[in-house]
Order: C-alpha cells, then structure tokens, then sequence
C-alpha cells in the first residue's frame, strides 16, 4: 500500500477522485502545480501526515480538510487564499502550518483549537488583527507574522519562544509583551516603533532583539533588565544617546547601532564583558571611550562614517594592537 506520493511541479490543475482509496497514504507533495481547489474526496485520506502544497492557485480549500486528524504538517505557502475554513481546527494532530505569502486577512476564532501546533507562519499576508483564539494555541512557539500590516497586537499570546514582527505598522506594543515569558528572539525590524514599554524588561529569557529601522530616539532604562540579551540590533534608529544602564546586559556578543545619531557612548561600556561584535557606524560620533579598551571580548568594531578626533584613533590604535578587527 502507497505511503509516499510526489507529484510535484507539473501542471496539474486536480485531483482524480480516486486518490480517496489511498486510505495508507502519509505524505502527499502536490508542490508547483495549478490547483485552485482540492477535491472532497481528499477527506478519506485519514492517514496522511504531511500534506504540501506549496506554489499552488488555491483560492479554498474544502471544508473536508478538517477530516485529515492525522495531519501534522500543512504546507500552503505562496497561494491565493483569502480564508480558511473553519474545520481546520480539527486537525487536533498538527504541529506545523506554513501560510505565508496568501492574501488572508482573517483567521478563523476556531483557529485556538489547534493544540499541538508549535509552528505558524502567516508572513506576506494582509493581517491587521488577529483574533485572540490565537492565545489558546497552547503548544505554539514560533509565530512568523513579518510583512503584513498589523497595527496591534493580540493580548492573548503568551507561550511563544520566537516571534517574527518586522515589516509591519506597530507603533506600539502593549504591556503584555511582558506575559512572555519564555521568549528568546523577537523581530520588530522596519516599524514605526518609537518606545518600548518598560514590561519589556520582565523578557528575562529574551536572547536575541531586532529593533532595527525603527523610530527610536531613546530606550527605557528597564532594558538592563534583559539578562539573557545577547543580540541587540539597534540599526537605522534615531538614537542622540544610550541609557548607561544598556552597559550592564552582561550576556550581550552583539550590539548593532550603526545609522543612528550618537554624538557620545558611556564611559561604562566597558561593562559589556561578553562583547564581541559592536557597529557604531555612520553616527555623529568625535570621541570614544578610552574604557573600550578594556572590553576584552571584543573582535569586531565598525566606526566608519564617523569623524573621529586623534584621541578616538589612538583608541583605534591601542584596539587593533589587541587583535580587534577595526573597520574605519
């Protein structure tokens, strides 16, 4: 009996009715075809665990998918879905749901049903809001939501451990980004963020932090708070200034802040003791620390678009002397 079927990138536009007697089937690829539609039949294929069909012209899909309880993973990026049906919350079994590049703009309240999904990518979409069911989604950690435009987010989210915001409309976020708990990597790159509340502190599992291309001219001092911070991207801001207490993130390797506009850093950053890699380029910087000296971790430095004085290059001097790579 057929376990495994590819039929991918042809020009198949359906289906026969027949595939409902492959009841063994597990894995189905109907990638790079022409389907606009699934046929009924499709729900006697309660074995299948993994269904593909990427790069398809579905505009629907049935509302007979819900029979498919085996699924575990649905592949239906780069269609034309504008909805989807409500029965896709019986796939009590699937743990992966890859959407993006559709033409959604809702998902269905149902969707929270969906208890052993663990991964939901609804990137290049026309999401605005999403409903706060989304909350009940119990098993999620990694929501990719990046290119839609979303203004808001939904309270509900908490469980998450990455979460994929850039290329939206924030302005911004609410307190109850402090509900999680256990993230690590937040994307909020190309926004219109100008603040971050200070519960963002309360992130104390964040790892990694995308603020880049945003409006930011100044950050909460609350941010010391993320103790397990070790990407901070900054990039393409309107910083004038660094709160002193960003010097005491003792786990950050990586801190960009090139494009911004830093006439001077704390003499304390010198704090930053895991610091590898730090971008201060194109700012409005004269001077540096003479404490830079002293971060010992550190293998990379950019201060090009810079003017420096001959106290900041003698700095650059004594760095390269260390074995830092200088890039001016």
């Amino acid at each position: 009996s057929l376990k495994k079927l590819y039929l991918y990138d042809n020009q198949l536009t359906t289906l026969p009715e027949s595939i409902s007697n492959l009841r063994s089937l597990k894995f189905l690829n109907l990638n790079g075809n022409k389907f606009t539609t699934l046929p009924e039949s499709i729900r006697n294929l309660t074995s299948l665990q993994r269904l593909d069909l990427n790069s398809n012209k579905l505009t629907t899909l049935p509302e007979s998918i819900g029979n498919l309880t085996s699924l575990q993973r649905l592949d239906l990026n780069s269609n034309k879905l504008t909805t989807l049906p409500e029965s896709i919350s019986n796939l009590k079994s699937l743990q992966t749901l890859w959407l993006h590049s559709n033409k959604l703009s809702t998902l269905p309240e149902s969707i929270g049903n969906l208890s052993s999904l663990e991964i939901l990518s609804l990137r290049g979409n026309k999401f605005t809001t999403f409903p706060e069911s989304i909350g009940n989604l119990s098993s999620l950690k990694k929501l990719y939501l990046y290119d839609n435009q979303l203004t808001t987010l939904p309270e509900s989210i908490s469980n998450l451990k990455s979460l994929y915001l850039s290329s939206n409309q924030l302005t911004t976020l609410p307190e109850s980004i402090s509900n999680l708990k256990s993230l690590q990597t937040l994307y909020l790159s190309s926004n219109q963020l100008t603040t971050l509340p200070e519960s963002i502190s309360n992130l104390k599992s964040l790892e990694e932090l995308y603020l880049g291309i945003n409006q930011f001219s100044t950050l909460p001092e609350s941010i010391s708070n993320l103790t397990s911070l070790q990407t901070l991207d900054l990039r393409a801001n309107k910083l004038t200034t660094l709160p002193e207490s960003i010097c005491n993130i003792k786990s950050l390797q990586t801190l960009d802040l090139h494009r911004n506009q830093l006439s001077t850093l704390p003499e304390s950053i010198s704090n930053l003791k895991s610091l590898q890699s730090l971008n201060l380029g194109y700012n409005k910087l004269s001077t540096l620390p003479e404490s830079m000296i002293n971060i010992t971790s550190l293998k990379n430095l950019y201060v090009s678009g810079n003017q420096l004085d001959s106290r900041a290059k003698s700095v650059l001097k004594q760095l390269k002397k260390k074995g830092v790579s200088v890039s001016t």
